[in-house]
């Protein structure tokens, strides 16, 4: 069975300080994923250009695979609500 998974994690952020978890996260979850037979490849802190052109190449090998994953491990920064 031809398995295929895609981890990206990014602490990384020109505008933000350095953040600590979404490394982490996308690690272990390409190791989990390793361990239950995936091919699995693991970004980190690419650059915007960079983590295109892998999801692109990725996503070329999908047709010829029995299953993929696509993990994503980011930041979600949301401003707090102002009163009306």
């Amino acid at each position: 069975m031809n398995r295929i998974a895609l981890c990206i994690g990014n602490d990384s952020y020109s505008h933000l300080p350095p953040l600590s978890c979404a490394v982490q996260d996308a690690t272990a979850m390409a190791d989990k994923l390793r361990k239950l037979g995936f091919d699995t490849q693991l970004i980190l802190n690419q650059t915007r250009a960079d983590l295109l052109n892998n999801v692109f190449n990725f996503t070329a090998k999908i047709d010829d695979s029995d299953a993929a994953v696509i993990y994503l491990s980011l930041i979600h920064i949301s401003e707090p609500t102002r009163p009306e």
